[in-house]
């Protein structure tokens, strides 16, 4: 389980149509793993990874067509 808090602040770097881009640096830095039984799983934080996803509208809805998030290190805020 986790327990914190990722932070996110998505920014559209293209929109056409019914097609949206979404690219982000998501910080997890503050988002630990846990045991079932509440202990810390390790003490290694996470970090600043890229994100890029691509939203659709389909019928009213909008829905994640792809989502790619990379490794610790690949952004910084």
């Amino acid at each position: 389980m986790t327990k914190g808090q990722p932070k996110f602040a998505p920014v559209v770097t293209k929109a056409r149509d019914s097609t949206v881009i979404i690219q982000d640096c998501a910080d997890d830095s503050r988002w630990l793993q846990y045991t079932e039984d509440g202990a810390l799983e390790d003490n290694v934080p996470g970090g600043h990874h890229r994100v890029d996803a691509t939203v659709s509208k389909h019928g009213g809805r909008w829905l994640v067509e792809s989502l790619y998030i990379d490794e610790v290190g690949t952004c910084v805020q």
